[in-house]
């Protein structure tokens, strides 16, 4: 099996697949598991693979919930920020008009 023939293929939930060409599908190891397969080959995640892209998509959620979190937090404290200079700018326009 040449490794020249062997490609990664995929985005999204389908990536990091081993695309096979079908002229060396009968070298691929029985543990690798076929995810998918087109006319002249097919693909395969291998089990650590399948681990390293469970620990990613893990990783990636836990990022984008950090990352909802700060911008919640941050427009938070602009909208506290935005209330408080009105409320100032109001109160102070009042008083200059009572003079």
């Amino acid at each position: 099996m040449s490794l020249q023939t062997l490609t990664y293929w995929g985005s999204g939930k389908n990536r990091y697949q081993l695309e096979v060409p079908d002229s060396i599908v009968k070298h691929v190891p029985d543990e690798y598991e076929v995810t998918s397969q087109k006319k002249g080959s097919r693909r395969y995640r291998t089990p650590r693979i399948n681990g390293l892209l469970s620990e990613l998509t893990d990783a990636e959620e836990r990022r984008d919930a950090a990352q909802r979190d700060t911008m919640r937090r941050i427009f938070f404290q602009f909208d506290q920020q935005y209330v408080d200079s009105d409320s100032y700018s109001y109160i102070n326009s009042d008083n200059n008009n009572n003079k």
